[in-house]
């Protein structure tokens, strides 16, 4: 048996050992938490609290991935694509340079002073892939003006600020999963399991270790950790602006929106989502941010390189990528009619256009953003409707490579508690809201690499099928969320 081998048993081990504890500590006999599982309508006779029986929900979800993940490594041999694969490198190796190596290329452009557009120089004649908006620049840019810092300095200040992202989404992660659980029943720890005064302390660490594990544990998170993407950063952004909106501080929602804005534009998409919905507070704020990062934007690099910017969203619109890890109806469109690279990362070519992948891309990204928008319009809008319309927006993009779902894991923490009360697909929510965390929360693709020039190349897209069924699942508790307010 291999020392990974081992050491993989031993986080089982003691992940099942954790299990124990908390279900011992919540009152939540495991018994009765698989019953909830396999029958969400199932009576629950414990005194466990709604929390309580979150967190032993998600210590099953995790254990039965890390159950899959020993399973792939011993009977088919994988290793390099696995989940702990990438955890490892949390840990134990230095992450990659995939958001600041091309974000360093266009500063230096810049340093040049050429008068070229950077969008020409870099991706026309460079073949260098750099799709970010000239204001993403800022986040180098900035520091390297006021405090003299190298692009050297500066790549290894970013990658730590990713590293510190991780842990910091565990701790957004229990926020959110207990914010839930107390909006559902303010006065839960008085007639539970945190009646008790040492409870009220060890159940807080439990949560704690359930969701750190949980974050590690969750490829989408580990991945844009591992190649140094500056989504770790956004997905954090995301989250606190999710807890925002649970606490009612709707400025500050906008505001951390407005940042992730700035390296997606098309998140503007979120000014007529508020507008409709008379989110004044949300708006002004996200308005106001993001006006100051242009105009800064704008007086260091010039409008062109933002009118460039504009022909470079519509040219990947068109196009898209076909290689696998893009998880969006572009990408999935594309390996089914077999256009383009799939199994291999090509950093300066895209895939020929294809009439009918632009078009059935155009079409499904105007009813999914549509649907979104107008979804629940006349009500005021709740941290799950906040969620709808961010998920949406990235699965509507052409473009959706895996590491940008990261987000998806906090959307868990509200998804859970939800479930216990509103079971919006009855008995088999929580089989549902199982296979949906497996589908997302690990690895699948590259499994079905050797499909990838058959008409199955489908099964490479596991995690955009998960994606859908999530999606679908919070427009279902949005409308139980509808129907109880209601009545």
């Amino acid at each position: 048996m291999s020392l990974k081998v081992l050491m993989l048993l031993t986080l089982l081990l003691s992940i099942i050992v954790l299990c124990l504890v908390t279900s011992y500590a919540t009152r939540l006999p495991l018994s009765s938490a698989f019953k909830l599982i396999f029958n969400a309508n199932s009576s629950d006779q414990s005194s466990a609290s709604l929390w309580g029986k979150s967190i032993v929900i998600l210590l099953i979800f995790v254990t039965s991935a890390i159950v899959i993940d020993i399973s792939l490594r011993l009977v088919f041999n994988y290793n390099k694509e696995l989940t702990t694969y990438y955890s490892s490198f949390f840990f134990l190796h230095k992450a990659g340079t995939d958001s600041w190596y091309v974000m360093v290329k266009a500063l230096e452009h810049f340093d040049s002073m050429s008068t070229e557009s950077v969008y020409e120089a870099l991706i026309l004649k460079d073949y260098t892939k750099f799709q970010y908006p000239p204001s993403a620049l800022l986040v180098f840019d900035i520091p390297k003006r006021l405090f003299g810092f190298s692009y050297e300095q500066l790549i290894d200040m970013m990658n730590k600020i990713c590293w510190l992202c991780v842990p910091l989404m565990a701790i957004n992660f229990f926020f959110l999963q207990k914010n839930t659980a107390n909006a559902l029943f303010p006065n839960h720890h008085t007639q539970s399991d945190l009646s008790n005064p040492y409870n009220r302390f060890l159940v807080p660490v439990l949560a704690l270790l359930a969701s750190a594990i949980a974050v590690e544990m969750f490829y989408p998170v580990v991945r844009s950790y591992r190649i140094g993407q500056i989504q770790t950063v956004m997905t954090l952004l995301v989250g606190l602006a999710l807890l925002a909106w649970q606490t009612k501080r709707f400025g500050l929602a906008g505001v951390l929106l407005s940042i992730c804005c700035s390296f997606k534009p098309q998140w503007v998409v979120l000014i007529p989502w508020a507008f409709i919905r008379k989110q004044w507070s949300f708006l002004i704020s996200f308005s106001i941010t993001s006006t100051a990062i242009f105009l800064i934007t704008t007086a260091l690099y010039g409008v062109k390189n933002w009118f460039d910017y504009v022909n470079v969203l519509s040219f990947l619109g068109k196009v898209g990528e076909s290689y696998y890890p893009n998880q969006s109806v572009n990408g999935l469109l594309h390996r089914i009619f077999m256009n383009g690279n799939n199994l291999n990362w090509v950093g300066n070519a895209f895939p020929p256009f294809h009439p009918v992948v632009y078009v059935a891309t155009l079409l499904t990204s105007l009813l999914i953003l549509g649907l979104a928008i107008v979804w629940r319009r006349k009500y005021q809008p709740t941290v799950v409707d906040l969620s709808i319309v961010m998920l949406s927006l990235t699965l509507a993009s052409p473009i959706a490579w895996e590491h940008h779902y990261g987000v998806t894991f906090l959307l868990f923490a509200i998804a859970i508690p939800l479930t216990i009360v509103y079971k919006p697909i009855g008995r088999w929510s929580f089989v549902y809201l199982w296979v949906t965390y497996l589908l997302v929360s690990q690895n699948y693709g590259y499994i079905a690499s050797g499909l990838a020039d058959t008409r199955w190349n489908f099964l490479q897209s596991t995690l955009f099928f998960g994606i859908l069924l999530l999606l679908f699942y919070f427009y279902k508790i949005s409308a139980s969320e509808t129907i109880k307010n209601k009545t």
